[in-house]
């Protein structure tokens, strides 16, 4: 089972800083009720062309290890490369890796190559202007990741894939489940107190979105059966949207802090709560939405993820340094 809302729930339930607006999530609902809500398919010219599932699997989830933090904390500068257009933030990461393919042979998408990578390689592989923030964090995300793929998976993730047999949840053998188990980086987990007991709470959101990006690309083939079972992805832009809507409000002193750009520890109680809100103001939408189709948490959260990318919204995201995110 995917374990996300559940052990986040106590953080909605007894807030300090956020706090969902249920009559607005319904009016949103109703209103997103009459759009045709899309799931994504990434086939943007920063991913790779083929139809071949093996190295669609490998690209998203290699590339899903280092989806975060593409903004320069001291500088405010935004990642970017110029390759097959002028790209930022992820999708220059996605740019960046689509060139490392061709010009490794596909290597880096092998157990082998990555485990070995050293920091030379590695700021080749992100080059870019501005340059790729946390890069060390990334080369020994990269090499961990290899050594797990050439010691369980034949180094490749696209075995992983074939062993979840359709199945993101399944008793510890899904693919999600199997991502987190086995790879600490995309163990997106913290320990939290509820005022009694620490709890473990669980995000999950690079696992989840290597799913959702495999789905979406893979639609027509349905790639997974239980695709309803992810939650949204946690991340800087959808609690910015919510809050933008006012599905989310903030209390005054984490509206100050967030409006002026001041950084938020990683696992306070704060940014638990800004992440445990997204999930659940999305939960709740989703439900909230009346549709001919089948809504779930890809189409909201691309929905979402639309809202908070818009120019037109003045108001920051909240900034933490994480890798999860």
């Amino acid at each position: 089972m995917n374990n996300v809302l559940e052990s986040t729930r106590f953080l909605v339930e007894h807030p300090k800083y956020v706090f969902i607006n249920n009559h607005k999530v319904k009016e949103v609902g109703k209103e997103f009720a009459k759009e045709e809500l899309k799931i994504p398919r990434w086939d943007a010219p920063v991913f790779p062309e083929t139809d071949d599932i093996e190295t669609i699997v490998d690209f998203l989830c290699v590339g899903n290890l280092v989806n975060f933090a593409f903004t320069d904390f001291e500088t405010g500068e935004t990642f970017s490369v110029n390759y097959n257009g002028h790209w930022f933030g992820a999708f220059g990461m996605w740019a960046a890796l689509k060139r490392a393919l061709k010009e490794t042979d596909e290597q880096i998408l092998c157990g082998d190559y990555l485990k070995a990578l050293t920091k030379k390689d590695v700021e080749k592989i992100f080059a870019g202007n501005p340059p790729m923030p946390m890069l060390e964090e990334r080369q020994i995300i990269l090499q961990e990741a290899g050594e797990i793929l050439v010691d369980k998976y034949g180094g490749h993730f696209y075995n992983l894939f074939d062993k979840a047999n359709g199945k993101l949840f399944n008793n510890g053998d899904g693919f999600v489940e199997r991502l987190v188990n086995d790879f600490p980086s995309y163990n997106d987990s913290c320990v939290a107190y509820d005022g009694i007991r620490a709890r473990i709470v669980h995000f999950n959101k690079r696992a989840q979105l290597a799913a959702g990006m495999i789905y979406g690309r893979l639609q027509d083939k349905k790639p997974f059966q239980d695709i309803d079972k992810l939650t949204v992805f946690a991340d800087y832009e959808l609690p910015k949207a919510l809050r933008e809507m006012k599905m989310l409000n903030y209390t005054k002193e984490l509206r100050e802090k967030v409006d002026n750009k001041i950084p938020i520890d990683a696992g306070s109680r704060e940014e638990l709560e800004i992440r445990a809100a997204t999930i659940h103001a999305a939960d709740k939408l989703i439900k909230e939405i009346d549709s001919d189709y089948n809504v779930n948490a890809l189409h909201v959260d691309y929905a979402l993820w639309s809202v908070g990318r818009n120019g037109e919204i003045k108001k920051p995201h909240h900034l933490t340094r994480t890798i999860w995110y």
